[in-house]
């Protein structure tokens, strides 16, 4: 009778087995996500940059019935508080200085080269590349399959129905390949 010792990956102690692909396709997909948190600290940073030379992409405004500041951010903002039918000249006031600030914090934005739109979404676009990568990915030992299960769950709500059958087919095939004795 002979006995093998079994490592983390599932081979015998003392063969050599190629690296399950499954752990560079997690090292990439989490980097990517990595890559999304810096790409927004980024945009943070420039943005209240951009803000302290021109002031914020809005306007502030003492509300005279509670003495509160309100930011106003948007046309809609401004249609809450100064309804267009009952003030049509302190409605299209503030439309206009909302506006003019907007340009001015867009102009400067444009001088900086800050496009956040662009930004994350790359960012985002990367991250989704990585996760699909890594879902079409067959693993080649037990441990890797166990990976790509957890990895999976951690997606969580990001799995649509594509998704989800790729992850399926790549665990389905990894099956086959490790347990060919349950072959249907």
């Amino acid at each position: 009778m002979s006995a093998s010792l079994a490592i983390s990956d599932g081979r015998a102690f003392g063969t050599a087995v190629a690296p399950d692909p499954v752990w560079r396709a997690i090292e990439h997909w989490e980097a990517s996500r990595a890559g999304i948190n810096a790409a927004m600290t980024d945009i943070k940073r420039k943005e209240a940059a951009i803000d302290a030379m021109v002031g914020a992409r809005s306007i502030s405004l003492a509300d005279a019935r509670t003495g509160q500041v309100r930011i106003l951010v948007s046309d809609r903002d401004i249609d809450a508080m100064f309804p267009p039918g009952k003030f049509p000249r302190q409605n299209m006031a503030l439309r206009r200085a909302l506006d003019i600030q907007r340009k001015r914090w867009d102009a400067e934005a444009g001088r900086c080269g800050l496009d956040s739109d662009q930004i994350a979404e790359a960012a985002f676009d990367a991250e989704a590349d990585a996760m699909d990568a890594l879902l079409a990915t067959v693993p080649t030992t037990l441990a890797g399959l166990v990976a790509l299960i957890f990895a999976a769950q951690e997606m969580g709500r990001s799995l649509d129905n594509m998704r989800i059958a790729a992850l399926l087919l790549s665990l389905a095939m990894a099956a086959e390949r490790l347990f060919p004795e349950v072959r249907a």
